[in-house]
């Protein structure tokens, strides 16, 4: 049984039945996030490309790159839990989702 499996055990057996503003956090935020980036910026590309082929043209240089996304990480906040008779099991702790956005513009050739 992990850390949070523990502490959510115990919090029940001494009876607390309601949790407010409960959030997990991620410790590997900034990595995570960069990978998040790199990955959006391939699948735009790839995005692209398939498109463009269905036009029967071919994507080019790229003309601008914004990214569409915080920078970061957000939480998940989980409020007014009610704990009464849910087993930490139902929880899934060690797993976030870290997503990021990005808008890129190609120019496109024949």
């Amino acid at each position: 049984m992990g850390l949070y499996d523990q502490a959510i055990d115990s919090l029940l057996r001494i009876g607390i039945t309601r949790i407010d503003n409960f959030t997990f956090s991620d410790r590997n935020e900034v990595e995570n996030y960069e990978k998040a980036l790199e990955q959006s910026l391939l699948n735009a590309r790839v995005r692209a490309t398939k498109m463009a082929e269905a036009l029967g043209l071919k994507i080019a240089n790229v003309i601008s790159i914004s990214e569409q996304s915080s920078g970061r990480s957000a939480p998940m906040e989980m409020d007014s839990i009610r704990l009464r008779g849910v087993k930490a099991s139902s929880y899934q702790p060690d797993e976030m989702s870290t997503q990021a956005r990005v808008h890129v513009v190609f120019s496109l050739i024949d």
